[in-house]
């Protein structure tokens, strides 16, 4: 979890170590059956990172989109090899099962990457201390 906070709290300084720890607590209650819900990547018994699907997400400027992916993030040992990829992956699926048609995320530094994987930008607009791009995916 403090992997976690370090790599977040940039973004979120209003979020701290307890309210993270609650909001996976959260996640890990639902068992996967609804969101919010985390799916956590592991090699060799160790986590390389994690994705989480989530009603709303930070930027609360779009109330009819919902769901979104929040907070993929890959451990920096095991970046390079497709992982963000794997787990991206792994979180439509889920959200396929779920019965969604739509999910959505913001980037700050990613845009281009998501685009490659089949991601519209819907608009930028800036958030927090950043520019942020809303993008939608068919999950289909």
């Amino acid at each position: 979890m403090a992997w976690n906070d370090r790599y977040w709290s940039e973004l979120t300084p209003e979020v701290d170590l307890d309210e993270w720890c609650l909001f996976y607590r959260q996640c890990v209650e639902t068992q996967g059956a609804e969101i919010p819900v985390t799916l956590v990547g592991l090699e060799d018994g160790q986590v390389f990172g994690s994705v989480t699907i989530v009603v709303e997400d930070d930027i609360q400027d779009f109330p009819d989109y919902s769901p979104w992916i929040a907070g993929l993030i890959v451990g920096e040992s095991f970046r390079g090899r497709d992982l963000g990829l794997v787990l991206m992956d792994a979180a439509l699926a889920k959200a396929r099962l779920l019965g969604y048609q739509e999910i959505y995320l913001w980037t700050d530094s990613r845009s281009e990457w998501y685009k490659a994987q089949g991601w519209t930008e819907i608009c930028r607009m800036q958030y927090s201390r950043v520019e942020a791009a809303i993008m939608r995916y068919q999950v289909l």
